[in-house]
């Protein structure tokens, strides 16, 4: 048998595209500072780190999020890129009233 066959022989229990995708919502300041501060104790702080880099929230208002950047991360030119794709990616994704994120 080649593997188009033992692909295609048995397709049950297959995702057939109804997986659920969460729905961006508009949240409270707090609601976002919170998923702010778990990015950072989780994934993203985790990746600053591997640089000598680390992140702290220094402000959510009116959907804007106010990232302080120290370590090696404070004078980086990555370091926007860093916020763009390990945090607003993420919130992008869970709330539609994010406006910004930026580097204090």
């Amino acid at each position: 048998r080649d593997l188009y066959d033992v692909l295609t022989s048995s397709p049950d229990g297959w995702p057939t595209g109804d997986l659920p995708v969460q729905t961006p919502t508009k949240a409270s300041d707090a609601e976002l500072a919170q998923a702010v501060e778990e990015l950072i104790a989780g994934p993203a702080g985790n990746y600053a780190s591997t640089h000598g880099g680390r992140m702290a929230l220094t402000s959510v208002k009116n959907g804007v999020v106010t990232i302080h950047m120290g370590g090696e991360c404070k004078n980086c030119p990555a370091a926007k890129h860093t916020l763009a794709s390990h945090i607003e990616m993420q919130l992008k994704h869970r709330f539609k009233n994010l406006k910004a994120v930026l580097p204090e």
